[in-house]
């Protein structure tokens, strides 16, 4: 039985699956690639969202998908930050610091 993104599963109230992707959906949304809006703006927009969300679902008692959840979100914050700050001359100063220079220097 399924009612408002619940699902009752024996004596227990869980997300149903639909309101699990929904919630999916929306995050990819919010952390596409190709969505050029600033950093600063994205996080508070997600922020919005998923505290939103998570007090809306604090009801339930199923807590599996949430470690799961974090990992993949946080994961797609990163490509977001990587996809923002990538150039090809930013991201190698980014990853070596001034330590292009001296590589540079030993290339020659």
């Amino acid at each position: 039985m399924e009612f408002l993104g619940f699902c009752f599963r024996g004596n227990k109230i869980v997300w149903s699956d639909k309101a699990l992707h929904r919630f999916k959906h929306r995050i990819k949304q919010l952390t596409g690639r190709s969505w050029s809006v600033s950093l600063a703006y994205r996080y508070r927009e997600l922020r919005r969202y998923i505290v939103g969300r998570m007090n809306y679902f604090a009801l339930s008692e199923y807590y599996r998908p949430i470690p799961e959840l974090d990992e993949w979100l946080r994961r797609r914050m990163r490509c977001c930050y990587w996809t923002d700050i990538c150039s090809c001359n930013i991201c190698i100063h980014a990853i070596l610091g001034d330590q292009t220079v001296a590589v540079a220097a030993h290339q020659d």
